[in-house]
């Protein structure tokens, strides 16, 4: 039940991160099954195994790990079993014995064991050499034994939604025998030479980006599948070889297609977009549909311009100049300001007109007190209980009320500075 559970968070948590790709055969459902990988990611590996892998997994972890508060608690609960390595401390005599008896004891029992013989995870560029624990537990199990190579294979291991490929190779049949310090090296030659099969090796991290080029040209010039980890894998082989061979070719292949890559990533384009054709239909197609959009629309944008843009100018400035008279009428004679405010309710759309600034100097309210008399009369009207047309379709019985009390108050004196 714990295992189930852990096992679905880090599918979810794992898939979520990661573009997760799954290659090679299917695993065996029963019986021995001993599971072998390289080991570039840490605690992400075994993760990523439990994740993808459909049987529950006795892990084969270090034994620092199960001191820590919390995640000592969740190996256990995992049933993982501690083995002490070299580079932990000094270890006692026979200190794994015991994890390697309940690792052979589970095989035995038809169970699936998984463990990273490199013994340490890193970030160098090739497989490690493999420690002898993998072919040592296939042995002494005393059954036949299936040992299946794992390749995992991270695009960027530290980027969000980076692609990972997970690669299973084909079983290694182990029957029983002696351990034998000959056997021992033969099946652990046996399974680095299937897990190197699964795994790039490189001479240099810097090879990657030559081996991915290569591989996208490749691509382009024959149509063939992209992302192919195999294919990758015979293109890291292969510059191998060459630079055995030729070392200078292999420094001028080298040189060129960096060049290449250099050059794409400066115009922000893929190896994939040098395989765009164009035909000569397509291209005329292209040529007339937006010389026809010059030749029309070009002509129509200039008279737009020539006609509506000169006289749209001089119209906002005039409305501006009206807004900032009417405000500083409103602003150096309150009351004014407040029958405009109450005169637009109820005056409805006969305001702008009514309002328009006559003038400057001392005649300035000449055209704005002749605006009132009509007010006057709807406020008068409203005093004496008929309701006006104008101010009911606005809903402006507050405006009215505004108005009656202006009217009341008689007609205002002389414009300041007038």
């Amino acid at each position: 039940m714990f295992y189930a559970l852990v096992r679905t968070l880090l599918r979810f948590a794992l898939r979520c991160f990661y573009r997760i790709e799954l290659a090679g055969p299917a695993l065996p459902l029963e019986g021995p099954l001993l599971l072998v990988g390289n080991h570039p990611n840490a605690l992400i590996d075994p993760a990523l195994l439990i994740a993808v892998s459909p049987r529950p997994l006795t892990l084969l972890a270090k034994a620092p790990l199960f001191r820590m508060p919390v995640l000592g608690s969740l190996v256990r609960g995992l049933g993982a079993l501690p083995v002490v390595r070299a580079q932990d401390g000094a270890a006692p005599r026979g200190s794994n014995t015991e994890a390697l008896q309940a690792a052979e004891r589970g095989l035995a029992s038809g169970r699936a064991v998984a463990l990273f013989p490199e013994g340490r995870s890193h970030s160098e560029p090739a497989l490690g050499s493999l420690k002898t624990g993998a072919a040592r537990l296939a042995l002494g199990a005393g059954v036949p034994v299936k040992v299946v190579p794992v390749g995992l294979t991270y695009a960027d291991k530290g980027r969000f939604r980076s692609r990972v490929h997970v690669e299973f190779g084909p079983a290694l049949e182990v029957g029983p025998g002696p351990s034998t310090p000959e056997a021992v090296h033969g099946l652990t030659e046996r399974i680095a030479e299937a897990l190197g099969r699964l795994t790039l090796n490189l001479a240099s991290w810097e090879d990657l980006p030559l081996i991915q080029a290569a591989e996208s040209l490749y691509v382009l010039a024959t149509g063939a599948p992209v992302r192919d980890a195999e294919r990758e894998r015979l293109f890291a082989r292969g510059l191998t070889l060459i630079r055995t061979e030729q070392p200078r070719r292999a420094a001028q292949l080298q040189g060129e297609v960096l060049a290449l890559q250099r050059r794409l990533a400066l115009t922000r384009a893929e190896a994939s977009d040098l395989g765009l054709r164009y035909r000569p239909a397509g291209v005329a197609r292209f040529i007339l549909r937006n010389l026809f959009a010059v030749v029309v629309g070009l002509p129509l944008a200039l008279v737009g311009v020539v006609v509506f843009g000169p006289g749209q100018r001089p119209r906002a400035g005039a409305a501006l100049r009206g807004v900032d008279r009417r405000r500083g009428v409103e602003a150096r004679w309150p009351g004014v300001g407040r029958g405009v405010g109450a005169g637009r309710a109820a005056a409805g759309p006969l305001h702008p007109a009514l309002l328009r600034p006559a003038g400057s100097g001392p005649g300035r309210c000449a055209g704005v007190l002749p605006a009132w008399e009509p007010l006057g009369h709807q406020a008068r009207a409203a005093r004496d209980g008929a309701r006006p047309r104008r101010a009911d379709q606005r809903g402006g019985g507050g405006a009215t009320s505004a108005a009656v009390n202006f009217a009341s108050s008689g007609p205002p004196g002389p414009c300041p500075g007038g």
